[in-house]
């Protein structure tokens, strides 16, 4: 994604326009994914498996402030 000084106003409305996006395919997947789990999981541990799918996002966030904080070292 090109910065401000590039393309001016348009870099931030583009990387609003990607996170609005993100943000859309993370809410449509992340019920079907925890549905999945939970259905296909073995009666005992059905709230285990259920509770994958919730931390994938969290867990994924995490890794991207790592990555993002190693690269800016």
């Amino acid at each position: 994604l090109p910065g401000y000084e590039s393309i001016g106003i348009v870099a931030p409305m583009l990387l609003a326009l990607a996170r609005f996006g993100q943000g859309l395919g993370l809410g449509g997947e992340w019920g079907g994914a925890a549905l999945l789990a939970t259905e296909n999981a073995p009666a005992r541990k059905r709230a285990l498996y259920g509770s994958f799918p919730q931390l994938g996002a969290p867990i994924g966030f995490f890794f991207a402030n790592g990555t993002f904080l190693l690269l800016s070292w």
